[in-house]
């Protein structure tokens, strides 16, 4: 892994280069974690012709010792500095396989990674890069290069996102999933995932918002969810099969918060750009410009701007007053004015007709 620094006069901005190889690493082939019924850590999996697989090592064999140190209270990322730490040295382990005690010795290597990087992040607030690929691996590195972190999500990583303080950041991919991740490097559970949601295909994109306490993820589904940080769902825009005239009509491939954490952006395959109201869900706006799909959107720190961009490599600047929450919610109301101040004597009648008897702090006409 390269990491490079490009700086000008106006700012000092740091790329990661990727080439056909993200870099080398070392590694025994193993992955463990802890699981249920067993004070031990397990082996959870084992890649093909690694020198691991090649002593013998098998899924679901509990690790007793490394080293002849015990790995009672040992987290996965402790076994991997001992298991992955450098190449041509040996890893001695203890083993209990369904009440047989084994001993083995397991080789460590250097292993290139051929596997395309699909997506990295760094983190706000520390030297931390987040790396997805192809193969669905999820790494954490420093700024050297030095991997600090692999874990296995599954499928093909398609987003990455850090939290405004650093301390967690999500993965979505192709395997249907959104995870959260543990990106603080003073916690025991650094590199390691602590929930997951699920979309009902491909998860595409994913944003944090301003202040670190929600998550916006969307994909082939056509719907964009929001999640608490405790991996709760919360309100949902529509999508196409609940509400045709509000939803997108293709995937969507973007998403992001804007500045003040009130609205989302949303762009789709569909060619449109749909700005969303992140209390309640509601629709608040579409724009229609693009002649190709809409692949990436962000909301500017003026809040009253919208940059898209379109897979033939347009770019689009949607400048307005109107994308302020409260002009739009305005305007909302004075379209419906003269509806709700005619509505018949019904049940619901009296409270309908008050909707919008109060916006902005001012009583409408």
């Amino acid at each position: 892994m390269r990491v490079l620094d490009v700086s000008d006069k106006q700012s000092s901005l740091r790329w990661l280069a990727t080439e056909q190889t993200l870099g080398s690493y070392t590694t025994s082939g193993i992955y463990v974690d802890k699981i249920e019924n067993s004070p031990f850590l397990t082996v959870t999996g084992v890649d093909v012709d690694s020198p691991a697989a090649k002593s013998g090592i098998q899924v679901e064999d509990h690790i007793v010792e490394i080293n002849g140190g015990s790995t009672l209270g040992m987290t996965r990322q402790d076994a991997y500095d001992l298991l992955d730490s450098k190449p041509g040295q040996n890893a001695s382990l203890r083993l209990d396989r369904g009440g047989v005690d084994i001993t083995l010795s397991v080789d460590q290597e250097q292993v290139k990674w051929y596997a395309g990087i699909t997506s990295v992040s760094f983190s706000p607030k520390s030297a931390l890069i987040a790396s997805g690929s192809e193969d669905g691996f999820v790494m954490l590195w420093d700024t050297t290069g030095k991997r600090l972190s692999k874990q296995k999500s599954g499928g093909t990583i398609t987003g990455l996102s850090f939290s405004p303080d650093g301390k967690r950041f999500a993965s979505v991919s192709t395997n249907e999933t959104i995870m959260l991740w543990d990106s603080d490097e003073q916690s025991k559970n650094f590199g390691q995932t602590i929930w997951q949601g699920r979309h009902k295909k491909s998860v595409l994109a994913v944003a944090f918002s301003p202040d670190g306490k929600m998550i916006a993820s969307a994909g082939e589904d056509r719907t964009i969810k929001l999640w608490s940080l405790e991996g709760e769902e919360l309100i949902r825009p529509p999508k196409t099969e609940s509400n045709t005239q509000e939803g997108h009509n293709g995937r969507v491939n973007s998403v992001a918060f804007s500045p003040d954490g009130k609205m989302i952006a949303s762009a789709s395959e569909d060619r449109t750009v749909k700005l969303w109201n992140v209390n309640n869900g509601n629709l608040l706006a579409t724009f229609y410009g693009h002649s190709a799909p809409v692949v990436a959107v962000h909301i500017e720190p003026d809040s009253q701007t919208i940059t898209s961009m379109g897979a033939d490599g347009s770019m689009i600047h949607w400048r307005s007053a109107d994308l302020e929450l409260d002009v739009l919610f305005n305007r909302g109301c004075n379209w419906l004015h003269d509806y709700l101040s005619n509505l018949s004597d019904t049940p619901d009648a009296p409270d309908d007709r008050n909707l919008c008897t109060e916006v902005d702090g001012q009583k409408q006409p």
